[in-house]
Parts: C-alpha cells; structure tokens; sequence
C-alpha cells in the first residue's frame, strides 16, 4: 500500500524522469554516436548545431573559438585574449583565412576569388598590405609594397617565362630580371625616369652588355658571338661616332674609329700573319694604309679619289719608296744590301731619269729605254768612269770613259754603229776613223813623233804619213808594224 509520501517521491521520480527524456530528445537533434563499423573501430560522435562555442573552463563566459554553419557556408573564429587571432570564413562570396595580431590587426590573408576562380596571398604590416601572391588569367604575381600601398617589387611568372622588378617610389622601374626573351635572360638597370642604363641580356648567338645615358641611348657595349667578342664605345649623341673593338677565332683582332657617318675613320686589323691600319677622309675614302705581311711592311697614301700617290715598302732586305700617282710625274727611290736605285718616270709612267749603284760603282741615265741604253748615261767601271749620249729612243751617239791609258771618246751614227774614236795609248793619243765596217783612217802620237795612216775601200793601207814602205812595196814596208 503507497504512502503519501511514497506517492509523492514517485511522481517526483517521474517528473524527473519526463524532464531527461526532453533533455535527451533535445540533446539528440545535435548529437548521434555512430557505432564502429569494425569490432576493433572507434565509435564516432556527430555533432549537429548552427554555432559553436568553446569556453575557458576557468572563465564559461570567456568565448576562445566560436563555429558557425549557414545554409551557404561555415565560418570559424579562434580568439585569445578576448582578441580575434584567426578566422576562417566560407560562407561569404570569397572565402578567405586571416591571422590577426595582438592589437587585431589583419596579418596574413589567404583568399580564394570566386568571380575569377583564383586566389591570393596578402601579408599586412599593422594593417596595411606588404606582400602579395596572387595569380591573373596569364600569369602567377608576387608583389612587395610598401605602407603607402605602392608596389616597390614584384615577380612575375607566365608561359613565355617570368620577371623579377624592382620598382622605385614613383612607381617606375629601377632594376628588371627577365626570362621572357626568345634568346634567353635579361637584366635591366634603369635610370630616375625609368629608362634602361645598363642591361646584361643573352642574344641567339652568346650574351651582351650595354651601358645608356639616361636619355636610353647607348655608351658602350660588349658582345660575346659564336666565335667572336666585340667592344663598342660612341657617343650618346645619336651621331654613332666611337671606337669598336673586334677579335675571333678567324677574325684576329682589330680596332674601328668611326666618325658617325657610317664609315670608319681609322681601322687596325691584326691576323695571325698581317696587320694593317687604315686611314679615311670624311667620305669614308681611305687616304693611308700600313701593313705588315710576312716579311713586307708598307705604307700607301691614296688621293681622295683613291689613286695611290706614294708607297713606301720593305720586303726582306729590299726597301722602296715611291712618289706620285699613274697621272703625276713621280718618283721611285729602293735600297737592298748591295745596291740602290733612284727612279724618276713621267705621267706615262716611262723612266725619265734612272740612278744606281752596286757594290763600287754608280749609275745615272737620262731618259733610258732599256739596259744601258739611255739619251744621258753617266756611270762607274773599274777603270773610272763613263758618259754616253743617245738619241731620245736610247741608240747610242757618243761615249767618253776611262780606259787604263787614260781616256776615250767614241761618236757612233744614227744607227748606233761606231764612227770615230779618239784615245789615249801610252803616252800617246789616237784617233780612229770608220766607214761603214772598216777602219778608214788612224793617226797616232808617238815617242817619234806622229803618223797617220790611210786605207782603202777594203781595209788595206794605201797612204802613209811620213812616207814608210806599205804592204808589197818592197823590203822597208812594214805594213803590220804601222798599222798596229
């Protein structure tokens, strides 16, 4: 039989009973424990709410992270400090994560745009943006900027290759690194107005260096080819006027002075077995060159139409000089060990004055024609010395040298066939006299006195003077005698 205060203990128990079922009906709608799926398996909770709260077991009112799922997305928020340190967020448009300081200023930013389906990167310095990572529909970007908001640096990578760009404060560039060139990589350096001044760059054939005026007009610049190097100074006046310097492997060296005209002024040119320096007018026409080849070393000066007016050359022990061009009178002057020779032609370029020497003896001919042939011919023998005179085509006319008597004088005609010669023998003088092939006449100082003999047509004598016997007249004649 139930006592009142039974009947009373047991509705409280009922109560009691009605008030958990209501807790556990409510707990049910946001938990559910999954069984294990394996004998060995964990059983799982499932956690069903639209906010979540997580609070200081020291201090309940104190939230540290807070959870909230929407119908369009979730976010998360992580506190401490009663400040806002991260937050993930996927319910708005874009969703994002974000660090935040101490002070609760945003740090780092990763977000993802849902209008371009690409994200970025962002890190803040007491709220203002530092860096960016963040990719375009043609490349992937890091940028630098500074407090200001103005990009100081950035990187760029895309398809064709990617750059790094350092920029100044007005927004222009002041250093560029580039892999988007065909040939290869670039680095610019640039000036206050964003020009480049230098830059380091590779070509299809090897790699260049230039250096720019901050007008962005080149100073100098160097070049490394297949096969060859070059160095290139000129103006920054857009006159083209500098200095370039050549070398390769069948090149050899040289070195161009240009005076801006497209044209060199002065260009040196070393081979492996000749050098050369060349000299032009303001036209670009060469007006001196020396080369040196082997043993031949020479110096030529040009006309400013190019005809060559003086040489001077050296090959092996010979040595010339020439003055004068094909329309000038001209000179010519050439030395070996044993001889010399000194030459004077005309502006049809025939010899008009020719002078020697070798070993001992000199020579000196006026308008020559050939060998010794000359109108004036003055020279040295081992006797002493000679003079002859020819017509203007060099047949000889007459002739005095030294003979070991003393002298001679030789007249010879027209045809250069001799006519008279006079003589010393001994301590005498002679004189001869031709015609034709045969001697017509001789006469002869002698320790006696003087003779003169005649002969005939044919060579026979046929007077004599004084009277002496002649061939076939008789004992006295000694014909032979006075002929000698």
């Amino acid at each position: 039989m139930n006592t009142p205060e039974s009947t009373s203990e047991l509705d409280g128990l009922k109560k009691e009973v009605a008030e958990l079922r209501q807790q556990l009906a409510e707990l049910r709608q946001f938990l559910r424990i999954e069984p294990p799926s394996q004998p060995e398996g964990q059983p799982i909770l499932h956690v069903r709410c639209a906010s979540l709260r997580v609070c200081s077991p020291l201090d309940p009112k104190r939230v540290n992270a807070k959870l909230v799922a929407s119908h369009s997305g979730a976010y998360l928020l992580m506190r401490r400090d009663d400040q806002d340190r991260i937050e993930l967020n996927s319910h708005e448009l874009d969703p994002f994560l974000r660090f935040h300081t101490a002070a609760g200023e945003t740090a780092v930013e990763i977000a993802a745009e849902d209008e371009t389906d690409r994200g970025y990167v962002a890190v803040f310095d007491d709220g203002n943006p530092r860096a960016l990572m963040k990719s375009t529909d043609q490349a992937g970007v890091v940028s630098v900027v500074h407090d200001d908001g103005k990009v100081r640096a950035g990187m760029l990578g895309q398809a064709e290759g990617g750059e790094i760009i350092v920029l100044r404060p007005e927004l222009k560039s002041a250093i560029k690194l580039s892999g988007l060139h065909k040939a290869g990589g670039l680095l610019s350096v640039h000036g206050p107005e964003g020009k480049i001044t230098a830059a380091l760059h590779a070509t299809e054939q090897g790699g260049m260096f230039t250096l720019r005026n901050n007008a962005g007009l080149i100073g100098c610049s160097i070049a490394s080819l297949n096969e060859s190097s070059m160095l290139r100074l000129q103006t920054t006046d857009q006159t083209d006027q500098g200095v370039s310097l050549l070398c390769g492997k069948n090149l050899g060296a040289s070195v161009r002075v240009s005076d801006g005209k497209d044209h060199p002024s002065a260009e040196l040119s070393v081979l492996a077995d000749a050098s050369t320096l060349s000299l032009a007018n303001a036209q670009g026409q060469e007006r001196a060159r020396v080369e040196s080849l082997g043993d031949h070393a020479g110096v030529t000066l040009k006309s400013a139409s190019g005809e060559v007016k003086s040489r001077f050359m050296s090959t092996g022990a010979f040595t010339l000089f020439d003055l004068g061009g094909k329309q000038d009178h001209s000179i010519m002057l050439g030395a070996a060990p044993d001889n010399a020779m000194l030459v004077m032609k005309n502006t049809k370029e025939e010899n008009q004055f020719v002078a020697g020497c070798k070993d001992d003896n000199v020579s000196v001919f006026l308008l020559p024609k050939s060998g010794p042939q000359a109108a004036v011919g003055l020279s040295t023998n081992e006797h002493g010395g000679c003079l002859t005179i020819g017509d203007r085509e060099g047949v000889l006319r007459a002739g005095l040298t030294a003979i070991p008597a003393g002298g001679q004088l030789t007249l010879f005609n027209d045809l250069g066939i001799e006519r008279a010669n006079l003589f010393c023998v001994d301590d005498g003088g002679a004189l001869k006299l031709n015609w034709g092939g045969t001697m017509s006449v001789i006469a002869r100082g002698m320790e006696q006195g003087g003779a003169i003999l005649v002969n005939d047509g044919n060579g026979e004598p046929a007077a004599c003077l004084p009277p002496r016997g002649l061939k076939g007249e008789g004992e006295g004649g000694d014909g032979d005698d006075d002929e000698d």
